[in-house]
């Protein structure tokens, strides 16, 4: 269920993965105030004991289970832009053990209160979500992406820096956007289709297609409506 900026948890979390997308996820909920980050968690075993931006990673996954989903939230930032099947199949292994995944709102960013966000959601450092929008669950908005109104992002979905959706646009799970692509009013992208970086769509685009250009076109196969 979808929640206001507002509506947020406040309860200490736990961070799964400790590269770079990692250091973004500490510092927006270091931008609020509002969340005690107690460890990270990383399958890298040379990074073990060591500090990310002031927070331990203190061993692997395993050690997640010193962190009891009764007094602790996860937040899952160990698998970026590209691999969002893994990253899909981590969050349900966490929640299957019971935990909440952290919804994430940089205190930089602009969230209508006519906005909503979905669980697990993350909006980094300038995104945009004006009024109407809705974000699914466990979607990322990474650094200045822009949903403009009356969009619908599915869950899953990943929007990288700049990303810029137009009014009513729909983008279906698990979609990826790339960086400083453009996505005209009203258009579709399907679920599973992937946006090249700095792509300009002015066509709807069909599930799992990859598209690229300016107007983007297909990559792998046929796959903009006429």
């Amino acid at each position: 269920m979808g929640a206001t900026v507002a509506e947020l948890r406040h309860r200490p979390v736990v961070i799964l993965g400790a590269g770079g997308h990692a250091r973004v996820v500490v510092d927006a909920l270091r931008s609020r105030g509002e969340r005690d980050i107690v460890a990270l968690l990383d399958y890298d075993r040379t990074l073990h004991g060591s500090m990310l931006d002031g927070v331990r990673i203190v061993g692997s996954d395993e050690c997640l289970a010193d962190y009891p989903p009764t007094s602790y939230d996860v937040v899952v930032a160990a698998v970026g832009f590209g691999r969002r099947v893994v990253r899909y199949a981590l969050l349900e292994q966490v929640r299957a053990l019971g935990y909440q995944i952290a919804t994430v709102v940089h205190a930089s960013a602009t969230v209508s209160p006519h906005a909503t966000i979905g669980a697990g959601a993350q909006v980094m450092a300038g995104a945009i979500v004006n009024p109407g929008a809705r974000v699914g669950d466990d979607t990322i908005l990474n650094t200045g992406a822009v949903v403009e109104h009356d969009c619908i992002v599915g869950r899953g979905a990943h929007l990288a820096p700049r990303a810029l959706l137009g009014g009513r646009v729909i983008v279906g799970d698990m979609a990826q956007l790339g960086l400083g692509c453009v996505i005209l009013p009203g258009l579709t992208v399907e679920a599973g289709a992937v946006i090249g970086a700095g792509a300009v769509v002015t066509r709807n685009v069909i599930e799992h297609t990859t598209v690229v250009g300016i107007p983007a076109r297909p990559l792998t196969r046929e796959g903009l409506d006429e």
